[in-house]
C-alpha cells in the first residue's frame, strides 16, 4: 500500500523571504523587484476594471505568450506612474494603484502577468511549502477531498500568506475564477493551468516521495 506524496523543500530559507528583508547591500536588487510587484499589482488591478469573460479574446488571456509592441506598451504605462506609499510596508503591497492608466490591450496585459510572474526570481509568489500544501493533496492516492473542501483549503494557504503575495495570488485567482465561471466552454481551466501552474509553483523547487 503506497503512502501519500510527501513534498520536500529544495529551496533554502532566505530564497524566499519577502522583499523587506533583503539586506541593503542588495538594494538595486530589491528596487528592482519591488518595481515588478508594483507593476503586476497594477497589472492585475487593469485586468479586473477592464475584462470581460464574454470578449471575443477572453480565452486567450493568460494563454496566448504572443510577443507584440502592446505588451512593451502595457508594461511602460503600468510601471512608469509614481507609486503613492501609504504605510510603512517595503515589499509594494500598500502602494496606491488608484492613478489611472491609458487604454490597453487586456490581452497583452495578461502576458504580461504572467512574464512578471515567472521573473520575480528568488521573491516567488508561492513559496515551495505552500506550493506542497496546495499540490500534496492533490496528488494523493485515493484522496477523496470534495471541491468543496478544496476551495476553502485554498482560501486558508492564501489567508496565512502575508503581504504583497496574498494580494498578488488573491487578485490572480478572483480574476481566474471571473474568467472560467462566466467564460463559459471557451474559457478552458485545465489551459489556463498549464501556463500558470509552471511559474506559480515553481515544480524546479520541489520533489516527492511516495
Amino acid at each position: 500500500m503506497s503512502s501519500s506524496p510527501v513534498f520536500l523543500d529544495r529551496t533554502p530559507s532566505m530564497n524566499i523571504s519577502p522583499i523587506s528583508t533583503i539586506s541593503t547591500t542588495d538594494d538595486k536588487q530589491r528596487a528592482t523587484y519591488k518595481a515588478k510587484v508594483h507593476t503586476l499589482n497594477r497589472a492585475l488591478d487593469y485586468l479586473e476594471a477592464h475584462v470581460d469573460p464574454s470578449q471575443p479574446h477572453a480565452p486567450s488571456l493568460f494563454v496566448s505568450m504572443a510577443t507584440s509592441p502592446e505588451v512593451e506598451r502595457a508594461r511602460r504605462a503600468l510601471c512608469s506612474t509614481v507609486p503613492l506609499h501609504t504605510s510603512s510596508s517595503d515589499d509594494g503591497s500598500a502602494w496606491s494603484t488608484s492613478v489611472p492608466c491609458p487604454p490597453l490591450d487586456t490581452l497583452a496585459v495578461s502576458v504580461l502577468v504572467v512574464r512578471l510572474l515567472s521573473g520575480l526570481g528568488p521573491y516567488s509568489v508561492l513559496t515551495a511549502q505552500e506550493s506542497s500544501s496546495l499540490i500534496a493533496p492533490r496528488l494523493s492516492a485515493g484522496s477523496g477531498m470534495s471541491e468543496v473542501v478544496w476551495v476553502h483549503h485554498v482560501g486558508d494557504v492564501v489567508g496565512n500568506m502575508a503581504g504583497w503575495r496574498r494580494e498578488v495570488l488573491r487578485k490572480l485567482l478572483k480574476l481566474l475564477c471571473r474568467l472560467v465561471r462566466y467564460g463559459g466552454r471557451r474559457v478552458c481551466a485545465e489551459r489556463l493551468s498549464v501556463v500558470l501552474a509552471p511559474v506559480l509553483f515553481r515544480p524546479e523547487k520541489l520533489r516527492f516521495t511516495h
